[in-house]
């Protein structure tokens, strides 16, 4: 395995962990806002 792609490895699962916490960021506030309450982190 060359240097190129161990670092496209690498950034694939950083990408995939950034989409999912997206994920739950939009869902958490779609709740807040549907059900009242706050978010204690943003």
């Amino acid at each position: 395995m060359n240097l190129n792609n161990g670092i496209k490895k690498n950034w694939s699962w950083i990408e995939e962990c950034q989409l999912i916490s997206e994920g739950i960021r939009r869902r958490v506030l779609e709740h807040t806002i549907t059900h009242g309450g706050y978010l204690s982190q943003l």
